[in-house]
């Protein structure tokens, strides 16, 4: 972050100074406890499980020198006298994003956007690279793309700086409205619009609305660019007052992916076609779907003259963040970790990942998707039918929703399936299950925390 005095925070936030100099300056943001430099200004911020002014004490004890809280009596029970500044304001993840807002138009970079239903993380990481084959970029740590986790990828920037591009997830319509005020990015993405998360939206329409808060304050000089061979998403439906890219397999979009080729654990490699050039382009990210998901992030490059044969180099090179398709061995056994979180279509995508790898078995453990609602049963049976129809050696399934995933498989599986009711069951038998030579798949819901059983695998 580039330095400021406190008295400049106070001003913008509209806080009121209840100890210490407002000439003091800081050079960060934190709002975790145990990592807080000295250098930094704490957010206590109140969360679902913790009050962060519980931590003040703590915080200060460790040589921090700032903080911004809401409440007053706590946060001079903590100064004791200490040589620090606090400020004061009516709700500090408010003050955090109002904080990001006023800090990005101080620089003058090239700003993007990325979400969807599924793919953002992995969006956002080939657009990152891509971009950084010619600009200074920067991305968001871990996977900050919620009201809090954003703001803190704002201060990332500093004065090297050309490029940022952030990613924005949703559970429910306004909340990809308030994360595109904050970055005001000139080029957005949309990945796609699935199921998740429907049960909170309500609908798939209501989830293209959602999405499409991203491009609510694009201007006519910038740009959405989307995947149109949905069923949902079409430029006609993301028609705005700004430029619009398309990409798709479909031989009208922009961007025309076309020769697909999976190469298992190896990555994939596909042709991409724009104003009549076309480029190879080798991913070392296994999956096929990932074709896309580079494919979108060549696209928003290009807005800002980045060319295919460039965004080829920068893709070669790339890392996605992990827990997403990662593929880790030991014992013989290799274990696609993708515990992040699930959908219908990511945990397809999954599926067909594991298939074109070799293995002596292939075997799918797979966990609750959350979020889906009263139309849960339906989209789990809905990936166990997929599921029956793939040829897979095993399948494993673990919770209340999973089992819906196991009976819709039967008639393609047979024999061929387990369930399990929770994790621990299942660990209990793992021995008895997992053989060497298997390749398998962990997928499920973040709530599951099936990385548990990816980790008791690989032990």
């Amino acid at each position: 972050m580039k330095k400021t005095t406190i008295g400049n925070i106070k001003d913008i936030l509209g806080a009121e100074l209840i100890a210490g100099d407002k000439e003091n300056y800081i050079s960060g943001i934190s709002i975790d406890s145990r990592q807080t430099q000295s250098s930094d200004i704490f957010f206590a911020i109140i969360g679902e499980n913790h009050d962060a002014h519980d931590f003040l004490d703590d915080v200060f004890n460790a040589g921090c020198k700032a903080a911004v809280v809401s409440d007053r009596e706590a946060a001079l029970a903590a100064v004791k006298g200490r040589d620090v500044c606090v400020l004061l304001v009516d709700n500090t993840v408010k003050a955090l994003q109002s904080l990001a807002k006023e800090y990005l138009p101080r620089f003058d970079i090239k700003k993007f956007a990325v979400t969807g239903s599924v793919g953002k993380t992995s969006t956002r990481d080939m657009l990152a690279a891509v971009m950084a084959t010619r600009y200074k970029t920067v991305k968001p740590e871990k996977n900050y793309n919620n009201e809090i986790g954003l703001p803190l990828t704002a201060f990332l920037i500093n004065e090297d700086t050309k490029a940022a591009v952030f990613e924005m997830g949703m559970e429910r319509e306004g909340e990809i409205r308030l994360l595109a005020d904050i970055v005001r990015p000139h080029v957005a993405v949309i990945t796609n619009v699935g199921s998740a998360h429907i049960e909170t939206a309500g609908s798939r329409g209501a989830i293209l609305r959602a999405k499409l808060e991203i491009a609510e304050f694009l201007t006519p000089d910038d740009y959405l660019v989307i995947y149109e061979d949905g069923d949902l998403l079409k430029k006609a439906s993301a028609k705005g007052n700004y430029h619009i890219i398309s990409v798709g397999k479909d031989g009208n979009s922009d961007f025309i992916l076309s020769d697909i080729c999976n190469l298992g654990e190896k990555g994939v490699e596909f042709t991409i076609e724009h104003n009549y050039k076309t480029q190879r382009i080798k991913l070392p990210v296994p999956g096929e779907h990932n074709a896309y998901n580079a494919a979108l992030a060549i696209a928003a490059a290009s807005c800002f003259g980045v060319e295919p044969d460039e965004a080829a180099k920068g893709l070669a090179g790339m890392k996605i963040t992990d827990k997403r398709l990662s593929i880790k061995g030991n014992h013989g056994i290799k274990v696609i970790d993708d515990t992040y979180n699930a959908s219908p279509d990511s945990m397809k995508a999954g599926i067909l990942t594991l298939m074109s790898i070799a293995g002596l078995r292939r075997v799918a453990i797979l966990g609750d998707m959350f979020g889906l609602g009263e139309q849960s049963e339906k989209y789990h049976r809905e990936v166990g039918e997929f599921v029956g129809e793939s040829n897979l050696d095993l399948l494993i399934t673990i919770g209340s929703y999973a089992q819906y995933i196991n009976e819709g498989s039967l008639k393609g599986m047979k024999d061929r399936t387990k369930h399990f009711n929770t994790k621990g069951d299942f660990i209990k038998e793992i021995d008895k299950i997992i053989q060497k030579g298997d390749v398998i798949l962990v997928k499920g819901s973040r709530g599951m925390k099936m990385e548990q059983i990816v980790k008791k695998i690989l032990e």
